[in-house]
């Protein structure tokens, strides 16, 4: 048998190729072990409801501090061990805020990141300790509120959006449910059903009686949104527990109906503002162009019931509404009504163009009534923010277009709240026993755009239709100050 031997210094390089394999294999077993550890864990500090003493054994301990007044500062500092998340008027401080692994006292602070109402922890090892610091800030009136009510995600009545909602949502301490979902500008706080304890008394009419508004929901940046709901504190039709009429039966604003707009013979008239031939249009326009361009009726009318009503609380700006918060005039569209919402092609919407637009695709998905089988699929969220989120021309987003900053509902707040398209629902807290518009186009041909419809449905009516009243909706500051507990004998009241 023949055989050679191996050179020296071929031997030595199999034997370095062997220990390199075995390196790089020990490695990779310690990351793999490792790995399981390698997790991020989330969790909710809504309200001061989670404790962090002890818990989760990857996560060992959160210890809490919150900081004290300024003057019960001393020498061991300015914060107080605490057992929960501090209720409202405190905010996290994600600089100061830190973890520790065992064994290593090194401070790692960018393992924690902080979005909406949701604190993620990077958690490398077991054991590993968090110190959270909470500092004080101001209060807002959106917080203060939200103290009031238990707070649950949406996903558990997703699949209600099949059926209407007549239930007074209660949390097993008596409080109303508030809804937790997100829009453009964070987690968005809501109310579903039969709601008692969401009136606010929010300025004067220009009989100088208070005007009456119920919260729709606090946006994801922390604003107010109410919906008009009538004036005076004697008047019957606002004592009830979902009633608000505003001047009588048949209408919401002034004891007066309107068109949402004058003509329906193009896809334009659905916009809250619009222009001709352009799909996201809004109004003033260049004052050389040639195409028409307008406010909508619906806006006019809200111009003038502002100028009437709250100019004081508005104060060129300096007051309690809010001047960025804007409306949602959803145009995104499609030409065929089997398309899925969020795929819509935008290729319709101009002139006489066969359009089903974006609130119809959610309400009626494929054409067909909703069920629990084909359930609607509302959002907060609007699809082109530059062109349909209307916004006070002094704004820092949307159209920047609006001389003041006053809107309508919209379809996917009505179905959120409990109320669908062809099915009745009497309870909700939106059911005013009288027609008015929402801001949300719905189809053509001629221009239609939803509503309210007094039997306690949503529907949709040709924009020219003068039988359907408004309902104005505002979004107040984050920090106001208020009193009250929310139902209708002892509303909150802002100032």
């Amino acid at each position: 048998m023949k055989y050679e031997r191996i050179n020296k210094k071929y031997t030595k390089t199999i034997i370095i190729s062997f220990i390199v394999i075995i390196i790089i294999g020990s490695v990779l077993v310690l990351n793999i072990t490792k790995a399981k550890y390698k997790t991020t864990i989330s969790v909710k500090i809504v309200n001061g409801t989670i404790k962090y003493s002890g818990g989760n054994a990857d996560l060992n301990v959160m210890a809490v501090y919150q900081q004290k007044e300024d003057s019960d500062c001393t020498e061991d500092g300015c914060y107080n061990l605490v057992d929960d998340i501090p209720n409202v008027g405190y905010k996290i401080d994600i600089d100061n805020s830190y973890c520790t692994e065992p064994n290593n006292q090194k401070k790692q602070s960018n393992v924690i990141s902080f979005k909406g109402d949701v604190l993620s922890v990077k958690i490398a090892k077991k054991g590993t300790k968090c110190y959270l610091y909470f500092n004080k800030t101001d209060v807002g009136t959106s917080e203060q509120i939200l103290a009031d009510f238990n707070i649950q995600t949406a996903e558990g009545i997703k699949s209600g959006f099949g059926t209407i909602d007549e239930t007074e949502h209660l949390g097993t301490n008596g409080k109303t449910i508030m809804y937790s979902d997100e829009d453009d500008f964070g987690i968005t706080y809501y109310f579903r059903g039969k709601v008692k304890d969401n009136w606010v008394q929010f300025g004067t009419d220009k009989e100088g009686k208070n005007i009456y508004w119920r919260i729709i929901r606090i946006n994801g940046d922390g604003t107010l949104r109410l919906i008009y709901a009538g004036v005076g504190e004697n008047t019957t039709s606002l004592s009830g527990d979902n009633y608000g009429y505003v001047g009588n039966r048949n209408s919401q604003l002034a004891g007066t109906s309107f068109s949402y707009n004058k003509l329906t013979n193009n896809n334009k008239y659905v916009g809250y503002q619009y222009k001709d031939n352009v799909l996201h249009g809004t109004f003033p326009t260049n004052e050389s162009s040639t195409e028409e361009a307008g406010n909508s009726n619906a806006l006019t009318e809200l111009y003038k019931w502002f100028e009437e009503n709250l100019i004081e609380e508005w104060d060129n700006g300096n007051g309690l509404i809010d001047s960025s918060a804007g409306f949602c005039n959803d145009r995104s569209n499609s030409t065929n009504y089997m398309t899925e919402w969020g795929k819509e092609t935008d290729n319709g919407g101009i002139g006489t163009t066969s359009t089903y637009y974006g609130s119809y695709l959610r309400l009626r998905p494929g054409n067909q009534n909703v069920s629990t089988s084909n359930p609607a699929t509302p959002t907060f969220k609007c699809k082109n923010i530059d062109g349909d989120y209307f916004t006070y021309t002094g704004a820092n987003r949307g159209t920047q277009s609006l001389t003041y900053p006053i809107g309508l509902i919209t379809t996917d707040e009505l179905v959120y709240a409990g109320m669908l398209d062809d099915k009745i629902n009497n309870s909700s807290y939106l059911f005013t026993n009288a027609n008015y518009w929402t801001m949300s186009p719905a189809n053509n041909p001629n221009a239609m755009v939803f509503s309210m419809y007094s039997g306690g449905r949503i529907t949709y009516f040709y924009v020219d239709n003068e039988g359907i009243g408004l309902r104005p909706v505002i979004n107040l500051r984050v920090n106001t100050i208020y009193s009250g507990c929310g139902i209708f004998i002892d509303p909150y009241v802002l100032s």
